[in-house]
């Protein structure tokens, strides 16, 4: 079976080759195609982002991959099957991205942060929903966190800057100091809808609620009084920005505690701030 798309639209951007990285901060427009009416974004500003669907079309045939690859072609990343990444050079050449409106113009519609270059066929729009959004924690191997570090940072940016602020995914992990771990799991399981990720002696690990969280429950010490945070965490972005972390607690006064890593790719940092708070800054 085959069947043909028309498209619906084109992208009207300043970019005009495709470059892996420095997507950040830029704004484009989508021209409506001959024989659709203005009036078909109306209402389309009431929606807070809207996805585009597009089309690769500078992809030749001899590039179409149907089998697996390394991800830009990057070794000491895995070889993943093509539908288990979102490189152009796809059987279809599909390309899909979330961006947040900005205004509708008549038959054209600006957006900020759409991937896709000058020219380039667009063959749908649908306004996000939150209800079409993922159900529940969303997970992804390390190797895609490296692919995108730089992805949405502005152009001449170049990813993390080393004397700036460490890039994280935000505050995502809090550990409790607990009773019982298995009945605090059990409770935030029906409550947020956590998962167990990891357990020994001391107590145990959930990820969930938030894509990147992590709420761990300590067993408390005898005679600590209930309740109470033993520590919180910071995500990075990437793994090598731990020594980048490390000069900037340093630099602010922290007190280095421990450095290490829970396993391969995976370091940790934690540090007390002035007031004696213990932070995990980690990546996994």
């Amino acid at each position: 079976m085959s069947f043909e798309i028309e498209p619906i639209g084109v992208v009207e951007a300043a970019r005009a080759e495709p470059t892996d990285d420095e997507w950040g901060g830029s704004e484009a427009s989508i021209r409506l195609a001959p024989g659709f009416e203005a009036s078909a974004l109306a209402e389309i500003e009431s929606f807070s982002h809207v996805e585009v669907l597009f089309v690769f079309d500078r992809v030749p045939d001899e590039k179409i991959e149907r089998g697996a690859r390394h991800p830009r072609g990057r070794t000491e990343w895995p070889a993943v099957g093509i539908f288990a990444q979102r490189g152009k050079n796809r059987p279809n050449r599909i390309g899909s991205t979330i961006c947040r409106v900005v205004r509708a113009e008549g038959p054209r519609l600006v957006v900020a942060e759409l991937d896709a270059i000058d020219g380039t066929p667009v063959i749908d729009l649908k306004p996000v929903m939150k209800e079409f959004l993922p159900r529940g924690p969303v997970f992804q191997p390390v190797w895609s966190h490296e692919l995108m570090a730089a992805y949405w940072s502005e152009p001449g940016e170049g990813g993390a800057n080393a004397d700036g602020p460490v890039p994280t995914f935000g505050l995502n992990h809090v550990s409790l100091c607990v009773a019982d771990p298995e009945v605090s799991l059990r409770f935030y399981e029906r409550l947020l809808g956590v998962r167990e990720s990891f357990r020994d002696e001391n107590g145990i690990q959930a990820l969930g609620p938030g894509p990147h969280d992590v709420l761990a429950f300590d067993r408390r010490e005898p005679g600590r009084e209930k309740g109470g945070i033993d520590h919180f965490g910071f995500r990075l972005v990437r793994p090598n920005d731990v020594e980048h972390a490390r000069r900037a607690a340093e630099a602010a006064g922290a007190k280095i505690l421990r450095q290490g890593e829970f396993g391969p790719s995976q370091p940790y940092l934690y540090v007390e701030d002035p007031d004696g708070h213990v932070i995990e800054i980690w990546y996994e």
